[in-house]
């Protein structure tokens, strides 16, 4: 585990299973990484970056992302300084 999503909720605290979808345009992504450091959420590993916090190893962190289009994403955690991406977290929003 190097980078890992562990979930994902909409603000009002509904989890987003991968392969879900959901209306709503703002999602909170939580996970943990092996090494600290800034985190990345993009849209598959090359995509744009969709919003960042910093991590520390042994602590969850969150990350929420605004302002989202009606598509299907295939969202992934990015360490910055190591490259290591988590597998994709698939949520289509409608």
């Amino acid at each position: 585990m190097a980078v890992l999503i562990t979930s994902v909720k909409t603000a009002g605290g509904q989890e987003i299973p991968s392969g879900g979808n959901t209306p709503r345009r703002t999602l909170t992504f939580t996970g943990r990484v092996s090494v600290s450091g800034f985190v990345d959420i993009k849209d598959g590993p090359q995509g744009q970056v969709l919003g960042s916090a910093q991590a520390i190893t042994g602590t969850p962190f969150d990350v929420t992302v605004n302002n989202l289009d009606a598509k299907k994403y295939e969202f992934v955690a990015v360490n910055r300084d190591t490259q290591d991406s988590s597998e994709p977290w698939v949520i289509t929003v409608t």
